[in-house]
């Protein structure tokens, strides 16, 4: 076992007798120059990298900001330069496999490959420790952030051997390889069990628990057959209290305060499942009565009527009193004539409902579900409360067994990805020695 020796350094911790500490000027110096005319635009991309902004729109569609003008602020890269992005206080810093031009919010670092062998420092500059101590030389970082050159310099480094530099960045590749593939593989059992989950759901409450069933032609194209028993239903008649949230600019973010007893619930309420988040907005005492008519009552269901649609909440006695926002709307279901748990299995869980919605669609980005739209909506219900019950119990075991499978997985990927750190941190810092 070789000799080792405390470095100094807080995030390096003991290191190879062999390796030195040196500040990181030694090993890079900045890049000034402004970018050739012309020179192909880059974007900096914890994913992928330093990558072509033309590249990058097409691998995400996503839309990045491009210089149409005034190129002279364009900042120079070269292919091996490494690059300090405004992410890389989150995830570290990028290596160019490109050359061309950046913005000036990007610092450009020229490795000096006397003594470097960029695929190692590639590693090293992605180790949670390294950007745990890159985060520590600003008191003012958060997201969105740049971090400067004067961060970087203030994290010492180290030289070591470039044979073992060399062995090191080949082990480490293999190595999160491995690990990455097992990662996707567990990912890929996870998009299966919830693709099984969600045609079980979708599958159970149109053809509910019995294969033997006799069927009929629901007289819905998109429905199709149903249980020769099951009724087709409108909406209209089976919910009661239909209400939008506040028109317009009767209600408006800066007309909100941070706290307070009335919750103003989002759809980001209803994505999450939850009332809990430090983003809440309350709605001020001295406009309750004015507001009146858009509170929420115990076994109201809210839902978003526009953008991400599909999704629903039932308000519960424990969750605050609140109002819905003007991206929400509320109803209550006829409890004579529907299980409320089953209702939300069928609405809310399913993809029953999606084709419906495609109808009204029409190539628009988004679709705003009116009042006449949800009335409209036809519901599959079987005809006694005791069997929505009994399909309900059933969809409630068997997707909280699924979703214990999947909390298996997730878990499994976390381990795997802790695994990855720890390996990485060990091998650039030099505590695990390469056989």
């Amino acid at each position: 076992m070789r000799k080792m020796k405390d470095s100094r350094v807080a995030w390096l911790g003991e290191i190879p007798e062999n390796w030195k500490v040196v500040p990181p000027k030694a090993l890079f110096r900045l890049r000034k120059e402004k970018a050739a005319p012309g020179a192909r635009q880059l974007t900096a991309s914890q994913q992928h990298g330093i990558i072509y902004q033309d590249d990058y729109m097409a691998l995400t569609g996503s839309r990045v900001v491009t210089v149409e003008k005034d190129f002279s602020i364009l900042k120079r890269v070269e292919k091996g330069d490494f690059v300090i992005s405004m992410r890389s206080f989150q995830g570290g810093l990028e290596y160019s496999e490109n050359a061309g031009s950046i913005s000036s919010a990007y610092v450009m670092l020229i490795p000096n490959l006397e003594y470097i062998v960029p695929e190692f420092y590639k590693w090293l500059f992605k180790s949670p420790t390294y950007i745990t101590a890159l985060q520590c030389t600003s008191n003012l970082i958060r997201d969105g952030q740049a971090l400067r050159y004067n961060n970087f310099v203030q994290v010492p480094l180290c030289i070591i051997p470039k044979d073992d530099q060399k062995k090191i960045a080949s082990t480490l590749g293999e190595k999160c390889q491995q690990i990455d593939d097992l990662i996707s593989n567990v990912q890929a059992q996870i998009e299966k069990l919830k693709a099984y989950k969600q045609s079980l759901i979708t599958e159970v409450v149109t053809k509910g628990l019995d294969p033997n069933v006799p069927m009929r032609d629901s007289g819905v194209e998109w429905i199709g057959k149903i249980p020769k028993h099951y009724d087709v239903i409108r909406m209209r008649y089976l919910i009661n209290n239909y209400k939008a949230g506040p028109f317009g600019s009767a209600l408006i973010t800066d007309q909100l305060q941070s706290d307070g007893d009335i919750l103003c619930y989002t759809p980001e309420h209803i994505a999450n499942q939850s009332t809990e988040s430090n983003k809440n907005l309350y709605l001020p005492e001295n406009r309750r009565k004015e507001m009146s008519q858009f509170f929420v009552s115990v076994g109201d269901i809210i839902f978003p009527i526009v953008g991400s649609l599909g999704r629903a909440m039932v308000i519960t006695s424990d969750m605050p009193a609140g109002i819905i926002n003007q991206r929400l709307a509320k109803f209550s279901i006829d409890a004579k004539k529907m299980d409320i748990n089953y209702f939300m299995w069928l609405f809310a869980k399913s993809s029953f409902f999606h084709p419906f919605i495609d109808l009204f669609q029409r190539g628009s980005i988004i679709v705003n579900l009116t009042k006449a739209i949800i009335y409209d909506m036809p519901m599959i219900v079987p005809p006694t409360l005791e069997e929505q019950k009994i399909i309900a119990s059933y969809l409630d075991t068997k997707c909280a067994e699924i979703d214990q499978l999947i909390a298996v997985k997730h878990s499994k990927i976390e381990k795997l990805e802790q695994y990855k750190r720890s390996l990485i941190y060990e091998y650039v810092t030099g505590k695990k020695e390469i056989c």
